[in-house]
């Protein structure tokens, strides 16, 4: 597929897209379990949904220049630049940006993992996102600081019983 304006999809069952250039924004609606055949390259915006099922989106070569809001169970995604996430209703996230990650807002109902190649990881001000298991950040850096005026992500986490 490769056209140069906005693209909508719904499937039945499982889906495999293979998108090698997109001008617009991306709308992804399966039935089942989402994965790609080639490196998905995005101009805008891309709003995948797979509710109960699994996505691996994990091409390297991943260029999606606007939000990715994600709905589904176990979700792998990697982006060969900066990489903005929208909202959030998945399971369990493991995202890889070679550049920088920022965050919106939603829910993860178990464990998030993000890997930021790009030494950043921040939050969209005003969202909030709540994770009911483990979180990893990681930077990529050995040593990372937040200088005056940085933002901070808000993760709300389980309290711990006594």
């Amino acid at each position: 597929v490769q056209t140069g304006g906005n693209l909508a999809l719904t499937n039945q069952g499982e889906t495999q897209l293979t998108l090698p250039q997109l001008g617009g924004n991306l709308t992804l609606q399966s039935g089942g379990r989402v994965t790609q055949g080639g490196a998905w390259l995005v101009n805008g915006s891309a709003q995948v949904t797979a509710v109960g099922s699994n996505m691996m989106l994990n091409n390297a070569g991943n260029l999606i220049k606007g939000p990715v809001t994600l709905s589904g169970s176990n979700v792998s995604l990697a982006l060969a630049g900066d990489g903005v996430l929208g909202t959030l209703n998945v399971d369990s996230l493991i995202f890889f940006a070679q550049g920088k990650i920022q965050l919106g807002g939603g829910q993860v109902n178990n464990s998030l993992n993000l890997l930021a190649r790009g030494s950043s990881i921040t939050q969209t001000a005003g969202s909030v996102l709540t994770v009911n298991g483990l979180t990893t950040l990681n930077t990529g850096v050995p040593r990372s600081t937040c200088s005056p005026g940085c933002k901070v992500m808000r993760v709300t986490m389980p309290s711990i019983g006594a």
